[in-house]
């Protein structure tokens, strides 16, 4: 009987194990959602920050052209 029981032992202690992990699948779907919202505000603020930056110097650059009238 005491035979019987320790081999029952390591069966259920390592079923009890198994439960308690998180599926890869899980992991994975976090990895995903982490990786993914970090990189799009990465990127969005990096392009906002460029396109910002890039339309401040064309208007800039436009309004300093000089004006040249078409009738002279």
């Amino acid at each position: 009987m005491i035979r019987k029981l320790s081999y029952c032992l390591p069966t259920s202690v390592s079923s009890s194990k198994r439960k308690n992990n998180p599926t890869p699948l899980l992991s994975i779907s976090f990895f995903l959602s982490f990786f993914l919202s970090f990189f799009l505000s990465f990127f969005l603020s990096f392009f906002l920050s460029f396109f910002l930056s890039f339309s401040s110097f064309f208007s800039f650059f436009l309004s300093n052209l000089p004006n040249y009238s078409l009738s002279e």
